[in-house]
């Protein structure tokens, strides 16, 4: 196999593929015309079911209409609630021959329940009662409302509607249409050869056929399937009906109160259209085989007319590999489209290796500035580590004068803790000397309370005194009024009231020493009552007092103890100072350790410094050289000139910093200039014209020279001294320096697209 040729690889796998599609596809139209055909036969079938009962509606549908009118019609009311077989007779016997064309085989009236009034299809037979077997007219004269549908009556299945008839609003019988249920029921339906109709009902001996279909009466159903039909499932049924596949729809047969009484087979001969199929992919067949050997004759052909230009672009690809063109050949564009596309993919290709090749310059140029910068970061950090180990020196110094400074602080923290820890036992004396001051000022105040309490006892009993006073006096004048009435009386009686006019005197002169007495009595009582009153106002001042001075003795007992509180704080506090200015001292020698440590640390990194400085400068030699061999692949286009004034720019920024720092010496006109910088002197000189029609090109003069403005300013902020005015300048001029980067972006990104389209247009 692997020494066939091409040409016999292609045709041979073209030729299997064509046959592969061919019966992918021929399958696939198969499956796809089978489910077509059972789609169809279901939505057929569907159909013819619909059709059925269509045929049905549609018969019934013009009964109504009749019967309807009929049942309207005032002299047949009239006629049926007289019971006038007569009337009737006069005005339907001549029409009947009419409406019997029309299809109806049963016209006749009724009276409740369901007796025969008048057979218009049988004049000679009525009176008879239907009752056991019409159960429509029945429903009719009970409901009262008309009723239709398919009805079992002693002749077969009919087409059955049934109406109520009125007389002057009072329900007097009914009408009837019956028509025979058969094939003619279905002769529209029938017209179509491959279409059948069967109706089945059950009865004692088995089904009965009431419609029969041309194959004859036998069933395709089981007695199972009938069973399940009836019990409301519709089922579809494949058959063999006298040579040809017939399709079978079985669905159940509901009279005119929806109770399945039978069966309706609905059958469709499916033989021709599976015959047309299967015609149809036979002939797919056939024609997909000729097209796979047509298409594998003309791969063939394509495949000789494909591969004589190939050797062509193989030999061109020999040419390159052997160093006889370089990156900039390119084949030409031509031959068939395949190998046309290849060719496009080739010259590609080679743009991709050479823009590979400028991207690498780029990156050899970048790697030649960071190597420089490299360098120049090693000699400011050897510079840093030498001030630094100057400032380990002076911190090493420092470290120890304040672990001296720690030894002094810890004793005297020592003796201020034993201090504090007597003020503490002192405050706790004091503590307990005012709260015994505190419970004695207690017991006075409870004492002049008590004192307070019995002075008032006793002006209340004072003023009780004086009430019993003011009755007696009161009794004494009353007496005193008595005695001198009977001293008149008895003086009125002459001898015999003497003895009585002397024991009147004696009990006045009794109540004038009572009045006298009393009188006295209340002065004490008075003089009494004041002292009294002077006394209750001093107690309740000297309450006031003590109560003041319980307080003021309660807030100082406080004081004491926030003091006491205080103290105990403070004699913690010192405490743990005392310790952590022993951690202090630990700490501050082992950071004198460390400092040494360091400083031996400092000395090596600043020697490997200089060794980086030293291999810096040999690896921007060697990349130098490389730069020399890569040069061979291409030469630079605009946007690589961007990218290298953009580099430029950065490597520029980066010496700058070392220069702000005072590491490194430059030019100052270079350094204060935007015109005299590289990228400056670029711009002049060739950006700014060649690339004016971008607008970013002419924004770029504004934060070049904002950029150079705010150093000369960080300049002279350091000469002056103000650190913190140069290192908020020269976040400035990193802003500045940001936005001259993304304009540069944005030029090189448009150039690159003006360089591709350009490209596009060549290819």
């Amino acid at each position: 196999m692997k020494h066939l040729s091409l040409l016999a690889r292609f045709s041979a796998a073209g030729f299997i593929s064509i046959l592969l599609v061919c019966f992918l596809f021929i399958w696939g139209a198969v499956r796809l015309a089978q489910q077509l055909s059972d789609d169809f036969i279901f939505t057929k079938m569907a159909g013819l079911e619909q059709q059925v009962q269509f045929q049905i509606d549609s018969i019934l549908s013009k009964s109504q209409l009749a019967v309807d009118t009929i049942a309207a019609l005032p002299d047949v009311q009239k006629a049926v609630a007289q019971h006038d077989k007569n009337k009737l007779s006069e005005l339907f016997d001549a029409q009947w021959p009419q409406i019997r064309a029309s299809g109806v085989s049963q016209f006749q009236f009724h009276i409740p329940p369901a007796y025969s009034l008048y057979r218009v299809h049988k004049p000679g037979k009525s009176g008879d009662d239907l009752s056991s077997f019409r159960h429509t007219v029945v429903d009719v004269n009970t409901s009262h409302r008309p009723i239709s549908g398919i009805e079992a009556g002693v002749a077969g299945l009919g087409l059955r509607y049934v109406a109520p008839i009125r007389f002057e609003g009072k329900p007097v019988g009914s009408v009837e249409f019956g028509m025979t249920l058969n094939r003619e029921t279905f002769a529209n339906l029938l017209r179509d050869k491959l279409t059948d109709v069967a109706i089945r009902v059950q009865k004692n001996d088995g089904l009965k056929d009431v419609v029969t279909p041309r194959t004859g009466g036998v069933s395709v159903l089981t007695p199972e399937q009938y069973q399940q039909v009836i019990s409301g499932q519709t089922m579809d049924i494949r058959s063999e009906q006298q040579g040809h596949e017939t399709a079978i729809r079985v669905f159940p047969l509901q009279d005119y109160s929806g109770k399945a009484i039978g069966v309706v087979e609905v059958s469709y001969r499916i033989s021709q259209l599976q015959a047309m199929i299967w015609s149809d992919i036979s002939m797919m067949m056939i024609f997909g085989l000729l097209s796979a050997f047509v298409v594998a004759a003309g791969l063939i052909w394509m495949t000789r007319y494909s591969i004589r230009p190939m050797k062509d672009i193989i030999d061109a690809i020999e040419k390159m590999v052997e160093g006889q063109q370089g990156l900039d050949a390119r084949l030409e564009d031509g031959g068939p489209r395949e190998i046309a596309s290849l060719t496009r993919v080739f010259n590609r290709f080679c743009d991709k290796l050479q823009a590979t090749f400028y991207q690498m310059s780029d990156a050899i140029n970048h790697m030649v500035v960071q190597s420089d910068h490299l360098s120049n970061e090693s000699v400011m950090t050897d510079k840093g580590m030498k001030e630094q180990k100057d400032q380990l020196t002076y911190v090493s110094t420092a470290m120890t004068e304040m672990t001296a400074t720690v030894h002094d602080v810890t004793q005297n923290i020592v003796q201020a803790a034993d201090s504090t820890s007597q003020a503490n036992d002192q405050s706790q004396v004091s503590k307990a000397v005012l709260q015994k001051a505190i419970n004695q000022m207690l017991q006075l105040d409870e004492s002049i309370h008590q004192i307070g309490d019995l002075s008032s006892q006793v002006h209340e009993a004072s003023t009780s005194i004086a009430s019993i006073l003011e009755v007696i006096q009161n009794i004494s004048e009353q007496t005193n009024l008595l005695a001198l009435n009977a001293a008149i009386e008895a003086a009125r009686a002459g001898e015999q009231g003497r003895g009585f006019a002397v024991v009147a005197g004696e009990v006045r002169n009794l109540a004038q020493k009572t009045q006298a007495s009393t009188e006295e009595i209340r002065q004490k009582i008075t003089i009494l009552e004041n002292s009294v009153n002077a006394t209750i106002v001093v107690i309740q001042s000297s309450q006031e007092q003590a109560r003041q001075s319980v307080d003021n003795v309660q807030v100082a007992g406080g004081a004491i103890s926030e003091m006491e509180h205080s103290v105990g704080q403070i004699n913690e506090m010192t405490t743990q100072i005392a310790a952590a200015s022993e951690q202090q001292v630990q700490v501050s020698d082992e950071v004198n350790a460390n400092i040494s440590k360091i400083h031996e640390l400092a000395e090596t990194t600043a020697s490997s410094s200089l060794l980086t400085a030293k291999l810096s400068a040999e690896i921007a030699n060697d990349v130098e050289q490389l730069n020399k061999y890569c040069t061979s692949f291409g030469g630079d286009s605009d946007a690589q000139k961007l990218k290298q004034a953009k580099t430029s720019h950065l490597a520029w920024k980066t010496v700058i910093r070392s220069y702000l720092s005072g590491l490194t010496q430059m030019n100052q006109q270079e350094i204060v200039s935007h015109k005299e910088c590289h990228f400056g002197q670029w711009y002049d000189a060739v950006g700014r014209q060649k690339f004016s029609d971008i607008p970013a090109a002419a924004a770029i003069d504004m934060p070049h020279s904002e950029m150079h403005a705010t150093i000369k300013k960080i300049i002279q902020a350091k000469e002056s001294g103000d650190m913190m005015a140069a290192d908020r300048l020269f976040q400035d001029m990193e802003k500045y320096s940001a936005d001259l980067i993304a304009l540069l972006d944005e030029i090189i990104l448009q150039v690159e697209q003006q360089e591709t389209a350009e490209k596009q247009k060549i290819c």
